[in-house]
């Protein structure tokens, strides 16, 4: 197992088999398996309890509809393996990043990319603030902070340890 996530009623885990596995926390049952990505696992997040988004080794992301478990979309444009997802609050935009140093943008409600960034390093985690106003990208010992009103990259600051996960207490700390 590389990955979980879990929302309302399910609980997902991704790994090296390829594969994604539902668990239904209520009746603690195994209630399938979603097989459509090929390659490890790498990251699985869910918004709300509508969509489950998932990443793999092989540089592309699925969308899969919670209600059917139908992958809705592929979306490809990552040249390496993706290593993180954040879904921004509204639904409709998804920030992933690579080991292609790329930081891409996605378009949900149109179902494409937006932007490409380049960025510096391989980064290990991408986050939204939870206002949404600005997102972290996480490298191993220091995390950049971008602004989306200005579009732009405005702080950075170092830690003196790798860093393995972040959450937010409220809009102004992590």
């Amino acid at each position: 197992v590389k990955c979980i996530a879990s929302s309302g009623r399910y609980v997902v885990s991704g790994g090296t088999d390829e594969t994604i596995r539902i668990f239904d926390i209520v009746s603690r049952k195994d209630v399938g398996t979603l097989m459509k990505q090929e390659d490890t696992i790498t990251c699985l997040k869910f918004y709300q309890d509508s969509h489950l988004f998932s990443s793999s080794d092989n540089g592309t992301i699925c969308v899969w509809d919670v209600c059917t478990w139908h992958c809705l979309k592929t979306l490809q444009g990552h040249k390496l393996s993706v290593r993180y997802l954040s879904v921004h609050p509204s639904g409709k935009l998804l920030l992933s990043i690579s080991k292609d140093k790329a930081l891409r943008t996605w378009n949900l409600v149109k179902g494409r990319c937006a932007y490409v960034t380049n960025i510096k390093a391989i980064a290990n985690l991408v986050y939204w603030t939870p206002d949404a106003s600005h997102f972290l990208i996480v490298f191993d010992r220091h995390i950049d902070m971008y602004d989306i009103d200005l579009g732009a990259f405005i702080y950075s600051f170092e830690i003196d340890r790798a860093i393995t996960c972040i959450s937010f207490l409220d809009v102004s700390f992590i």
